[in-house]
């Protein structure tokens, strides 16, 4: 129609910036005032990164095992860890501030923020500022693309496996916790899955540990449930990553992603 394809003004542009960035300044909003919706979208989207523009803290690159080097055996190593590691975190949330403000791509920021609040976790348990910078990366490296492949990550992201638990679940103990928060929270929504759903996805999930050579998550054999199990109709000796395709097949899963979408850039 005419309409669509007439230029969309300044108060289209405040209509489009504020709802999908943090606001924009006049210049901005008079470059996408220019355009058409189709034209403004497209310009939005071409702005989305996966790197951050502000320099990663110096200890990004440390593994579980640097850190255990850190923490040491006495006493005192271990208070001068724990004054080093809050100094961390409160680096990890000046780091974030930072590219909030600086990034180039404020819709890359808002998807960030997005994915952090759909797959909560909280420093105050995880305690890494290492696994929670690396969960951040994860989501600014993937948030803009398939979302089967970040629900894959997410399932053996090791800021989650301290958050939710399932670095502690053993086939004699299954944690619930994430596959309750997965089919709940991050995949379905209520009302598209059983308890029994949860019991036997909590099965899957055990024995994964956080290895401290490279830390990343991994399948202990010897902690793990490897009888079969049904969830969602899927029936085998499954694990973490079959649990994952079992949700993704459901078809109640984009309907919920979708939602998602829809209170964070249109409506509560």
């Amino acid at each position: 129609s005419a309409q669509t394809e007439s230029a969309i003004g300044i108060d289209g542009a405040v209509h489009l910036l504020g709802r999908t960035t943090f606001g924009a300044p006049l210049e901005q909003l008079q470059q996408y005032g220019s355009l058409t919706r189709a034209e403004a979208i497209d310009k939005l989207l071409e702005t989305l990164v996966t790197e951050p523009v502000t320099p990663l803290p110096q200890w990004a690159p440390m593994r579980p095992s640097d850190v255990a080097k850190k923490r040491g055996k006495t006493e005192e190593t271990r208070k001068a860890f724990q004054r080093e590691s809050r100094r961390w975190q409160a680096e990890l949330r000046t780091w974030w501030t930072r590219e909030l403000i600086s990034s180039p791509s404020p819709l890359t920021e808002r998807l960030v923020l997005m994915w952090h609040g759909h797959f909560t976790s909280e420093m105050r348990k995880v305690r890494s500022a290492q696994a929670m910078l690396r969960q951040n990366q994860m989501f600014r490296r993937l948030g803009t693309g398939d979302f089967r492949k970040l629900l894959h990550q997410v399932a053996r992201d090791p800021a989650m496996a301290i958050y939710l638990d399932t670095r502690r679940s053993t086939r004699d103990k299954p944690n619930e916790n994430f596959a309750r928060e997965l089919l709940e929270l991050y995949g379905l929504g209520e009302g598209n899955y059983t308890e029994d759903d949860i019991k036997e996805a909590a099965r899957a999930f055990s024995g994964y540990r956080i290895d401290a050579r490279t830390g990343s998550l991994r399948l202990v054999p010897r902690r793990h449930d490897s009888g079969k199990k049904t969830v969602l109709g899927t029936t085998g000796p499954l694990v973490a990553k079959d649990v994952v395709e079992a949700v993704l097949g459901h078809s109640a899963c984009p309907r919920w992603i979708s939602r998602r979408f829809w209170i964070e850039f249109i409506s509560p």
